[in-house]
């Protein structure tokens, strides 16, 4: 804690090779771990300890590797990882010991159900079964890791990706389900070259439009994209957007995607608010709630 503190610069890499400096990094509530594989000489009592309260550095995370590994394989973004060690926290503050007395996978499981007033019981257990069970129609990890390979979009294609990677990093599974379903939906029409109005959601403050193109929309695909995004940004009143074109390519056994990512704040513009006026180009869009994990059908 005294080390990211101290340095106003600390410069990491990635696989790639990418630079980043997370000492700009304004982490609200920073989350603190111990992940740890325990001798076979460990005290029981110790082995099932989830928690440490430092006076220095506050509530701690005591987590066995192996639950650790599962706590991923069930959470699959970052922002539900961060989520789930607030819950953690927020049990062990309300319930003190009563935490250790279950597995890591019922705590998983109580997360996942939200009932944070009821005490950790292994009943939970069940919930994180059944969402091990449900069918990954949400999992969209196939575009983020082809997502730099493929990408054609031109100018600053490195800070482009990144910016949209980030935004997909913050989508829980229920969100990144309606993301894939208009991915796909938007590439089978352009794949059959059939004209299509766009898709859209957002979520979290951030719009998402989906814009399936015929193959002789080619040559204006730049100036569709940003300006279908600016449109989607401004019709949603928000700060933050990402279009992506997709338009089939080759032989037509394939697609091609470009994205435009626009963040600055929403203000007024009478110009796009008269291109809206003149001709709305987008289906209409309602706000319906979505529950998480889907998981209800088995409350008691």
């Amino acid at each position: 804690m005294s080390y990211l503190a101290k340095y106003p610069q600390i410069e990491v890499r990635n696989n790639r090779g990418h630079a980043f400096d997370i000492a700009t990094a304004q982490a609200s509530h920073p989350h603190k771990l111990v992940i740890y594989n325990p001798h076979r000489l460990l005290p029981t009592e110790c082995a099932f300890k989830k928690y440490h309260r430092s006076r220095t550095a506050g509530m701690i995370h005591l987590i066995h590797s192996a639950a650790y590994f599962g706590i991923l394989q069930s959470l699959v973004t970052p922002v539900e990882v961060a989520e789930y060690l607030s819950f953690r926290e927020a049990l062990a503050e309300r319930w003190g010991d009563d935490l250790s007395a279950v597995s890591e996978k019922a705590v998983v499981g109580h997360y996942l159900r939200n009932l944070p007033e009821e005490r950790p019981s292994s009943k939970f257990v069940k919930y994180a079964d059944e969402l091990e069970q449900k069918d990954k129609d949400w999992d969209i990890s196939r575009i983020i890791h082809l997502f730099h390979e493929r990408q054609t979009t031109p100018n600053s294609l490195r800070e482009t990706g990144y910016k949209v990677l980030q935004e997909l990093a913050k989508l829980y599974r229920t969100e990144m389900r309606e993301f894939k379903k208009r991915f796909n939906f938007s590439m089978k029409k352009a794949l059959v070259d059939e004209p299509c109005l766009p898709h859209r959601f957002s979520t979290g403050g951030c719009g998402f439009v989906f814009i399936p193109l015929r193959r002789k929309d080619m040559p204006h695909r730049g100036n569709v994209l940003m300006n279908f995004t600016a449109l989607t940004k401004y019709d949603q009143k928000l700060d933050k957007c990402i279009g992506l074109t997709v338009i089939a390519e080759g032989d037509g056994s394939w697609c091609d995607v470009q994205w435009c990512p626009m963040e600055f704040p929403w203000e007024e513009n009478p110009k796009l608010q008269a291109a809206l006026n003149e001709h709305y180009p987008f289906r209409p869009v309602s706000e319906t709630k979505i529950e998480r994990y889907g998981l209800l059908d088995l409350a008691e």
